[in-house]
């Protein structure tokens, strides 16, 4: 005669079962996590290295700033083509989608989940132009190519031989929008992926405050170097040659959203 389990024992096989799961899936999850943190930093380095090379190419002058055209915000990502032969470089694994629909108009801002797109209105595709998880510093870029805006001549870089710590510069980051310019009187924003396209509410800086790896960004910084930064720190770089390092953002004292974790 065949000894078949008891329902008892059937529901006890299956507890156990579920309480190992619950037990592994939180660690399986950070593995992942882990996981795409390190394929993004992978990413940015290989940005840094695009960027020295052109650099090397160009006299140690960065790609032009921005007209009051569109298509110049992006003007860096064509100058940057001759350096990259792979578009999975656009992309961090954490934001890698992105949603035509969720906006009206020519272009979609990310969030922590997504990464952004541009699509104008003479593509007639079903694919964005350009669709990116990443964004430039535009300080970096080597000319002020508008009268038109607020950026000065004088706060750009223009070129990588500065007399800053090149370790505080960053260039390259997890970002909303193809890049911003951030200034030390910017705030975050008060909710999570609550970032303006144009960063007027509470200022540029915002569209690198987003919490796409535990509770930071990737960045790549101008001497090659790239890691992990808490969102707090973003206000403690040299975004620009006269950014205030000493910001209301970095006193004990300073409100932070209670999102922001570190």
């Amino acid at each position: 005669m065949r000894k078949a389990f008891t329902l008892i024992e059937l529901l006890v096989v299956i507890a156990i079962i579920a309480l190992l799961l619950a037990i592994i899936t939180p660690s399986l999850n950070k593995v992942k996590e882990v996981a795409r943190s390190v394929i993004c930093r992978s990413n940015l380095k290989q940005w840094g290295l695009c960027f020295s090379m052109y650099l090397e190419e160009n006299d140690q002058k960065f790609t032009l700033g921005h007209d009051v055209t569109w298509e110049s915000y992006f003007a860096w990502i064509e100058m940057m083509r001759p350096y990259f032969d792979d578009d999975k470089i656009f992309f961090c694994p954490t934001a890698k989608k992105y949603d035509l629909t969720s906006v009206p108009g020519i272009s979609g801002l990310g969030t922590t989940r997504e990464c952004w797109w541009y699509k104008p209105a003479t593509v007639t595709t079903n694919e964005p132009l350009y669709v990116a998880s990443y964004g430039l510093n535009y300080w970096i870029s080597s000319e002020k190519t508008s009268d038109t805006d607020p950026y000065t001549k004088a706060e750009h870089w223009e070129t990588s031989n500065i007399d800053s710590s090149r370790s505080a510069v960053p260039l390259f980051l997890d970002c909303m929008w193809v890049g911003a310019y951030p200034y030390d009187g910017d705030t975050p924003s008060p909710v999570e992926d609550g970032c303006d396209q144009h960063g007027y509410a509470v200022g540029q800086t915002s569209r690198f405050c987003v919490k796409r790896h535990r509770a930071g960004v990737n960045t790549v910084f101008l001497d090659q170097s790239a890691r992990e930064v808490g969102l707090k720190e973003l206000w403690r770089f040299k975004w620009h040659r006269q950014f205030n390092t000493g910001n209301a953002m970095t006193l004990p004292d300073a409100t932070w959203p209670a999102w922001v974790e570190r």
